[in-house]
């Protein structure tokens, strides 16, 4: 029998251990962020759905048990503040795209006047035509992938008669179907490419290769980093779609970030009633801002441009100006009418959507 070689033990290659939403993000080396960040080291996901139904934050919280005390406290903050269902997107790439359609849509269902609110959609994606045409993408093209989402948006509408009754499972249902999917994906890559290229000089101080950290040009960035399918999102095409939408989105972050009063979480915000940042290059009405929340209402952080980027998140929004925006207390997310912000939750590279238990309608 042979006996074992210490030394050849010592020296045999370890395999990368699998980063994905489950990982607890305070047991990430530098190492493993850098392959997050080019996208290596993921698990097969093409057998997961593209959007589960919704399940309990406590899943989520048992799967960080034995990791970090922190992320614990935060979802059992977001859990006694009602935010208490997460509605799963695949890990491929395309979550953010994913969950930001499905909190689109959710939005619209749980609306006072769903019709109504479906109409503003309806009018918001249609005022971003004329400037996906003035980037000289094809109309016949944009319009293809723009169509599964519009229907959607207008089977909401009471003169829909040959549409199902909308309900969340039927939501699911239709996010599910692959093809409508991607092409809802693809759709909302364009219109964010759009947006950056139409405002480029607002977007260039900030548009860097997430691998060399060089600065990108608005046409080399949208190439490389938007338009691709499975290409993340981070802060500057969060920005985008938001604000080409208007529709502000708020994104709860499990990360290491000191919580205030012992509780609370870090939510930042991106789009229109967001804190608008500016650079000392731009004039800038890209939207970001942290929210820390806690026992005491919201409090506003000044200079946050960069706050995520030590755990890891982002690459950030360098601020050197700020404004503050509306806010409804203790994040709650309460606000009227169109105001209402997107609700989604990011572990490292994934995100969800997260929202508050409210009585479904079948």
């Amino acid at each position: 029998m042979a006996t074992p070689n210490p030394e050849a033990a010592a020296t045999a290659p370890t395999q990368p251990r699998i980063i994905d939403e489950n990982t607890d993000m305070t047991t990430l080396t530098d190492q493993e962020i850098m392959r997050l960040v080019e996208g290596m080291g993921q698990e097969d996901v093409t057998e997961k759905p593209l959007i589960s139904a919704p399940v309990p934050l406590l899943v989520i919280r048992e799967e960080y048990l034995s990791g970090s005390p922190t992320v614990v406290k935060k979802l059992d903050w977001l859990q006694a503040h009602g935010w208490d269902q997460v509605w799963r997107a695949r890990g491929d790439g395309d979550c953010f795209y994913r969950s930001f359609t499905l909190a689109y849509l959710l939005r619209i269902l749980h609306s006072p006047d769903p019709p109504l609110y479906a109409n503003l959609a309806f009018e918001s994606i249609q005022r971003v035509l004329p400037m996906m045409k003035q980037v000289n993408f094809d109309p016949d093209l944009y319009e293809e992938f723009l169509n599964p989402l519009l229907e959607m948006i207008q089977s909401f509408s009471p003169q829909n008669t040959y549409a199902e009754p909308i309900t969340e499972y039927a939501l699911i249902q239709a996010l599910q179907d692959a093809e409508r999917s991607n092409c809802i994906v693809v759709a909302l890559r364009l219109i964010t490419s759009a947006y950056i290229r139409t405002n480029s000089q607002a977007f260039e101080p900030f548009l860097l290769s997430p691998t060399t950290f060089l600065p990108l040009s608005a046409d080399d960035f949208c190439r490389q980093e938007v338009e691709p399918c499975g290409k993340e999102a981070d802060q500057v095409q969060i920005t985008a779609l938001s604000e080409a939408l208007g529709v502000a989105v708020r994104i709860a972050y499990l990360d290491r970030s000191e919580l205030v009063n012992e509780e609370g979480i870090n939510w930042v915000v991106f789009g229109p009633n967001s804190v608008s940042i500016t650079s000392t290059t731009s004039t800038t009405s890209a939207s970001f801002a942290v929210e820390k929340v806690g026992g005491g209402g919201v409090q506003y952080e000044e200079g946050v441009g960069r706050g995520v980027q030590d755990e890891g998140v982002g690459r950030g929004i360098q601020d050197e100006g700020v404004r503050r925006g509306n806010r409804d207390e203790a994040g709650e997310g309460e606000g009227k009418g169109d105001e209402r912000p997107l609700t989604l939750l990011y572990r490292p590279g994934h995100f969800d959507v997260v929202t508050k238990d409210v009585l479904p309608i079948i």
